[in-house]
């Protein structure tokens, strides 16, 4: 199968696949002319690739999993971490984006130590932002 066609098939761009062979996550084998040609093989990694990293991992988590140095419910439960305090930071930045949605703030008037303080305050309780 060629790029063009994996490209069609997973509908992903031509690009995500050469990343992900820069990477050294997905190793397609060359023709005479220099083509790359993916096995069926290569594409099941690369959609386990493409699944793994729609969940968040990291590609050097998914390479570690995939080379078998690391057992995946290993990675995915340190992942499930990850998201849990992505979430937790994003929880902060919605809050104080209410607060300033139903303040009806605007950049003219935007009072920049009002929320940096705000921010501040929020951090010393615990909480975290982006």
């Amino acid at each position: 199968m060629t790029i063009k066609e994996v490209e069609q098939q997973l509908e992903i761009p031509r690009a995500t696949v050469r990343f992900y062979e820069k990477e050294g996550l997905l190793q397609p084998e060359r023709s005479e002319n220099g083509y790359r040609t993916y096995s069926p093989e290569d594409i099941t990694r690369l959609k386990q690739i493409i699944v793994f990293r729609k969940l968040g991992m990291k590609v050097t988590d998914i390479e570690d999993v995939l080379d078998g140095a690391r057992p995946l419910s290993e990675a995915v439960a340190d992942n499930i971490l990850s998201l849990e305090e992505q979430m937790e930071q994003l929880k902060g930045a919605i809050t104080l984006c209410r607060r300033m949605q139903e303040e009806k703030e605007e950049l003219e008037t935007f009072e920049v130590d009002k929320y940096w303080n705000a921010i501040e305050e929020e951090e010393k309780k615990g909480n975290r932002f982006l």
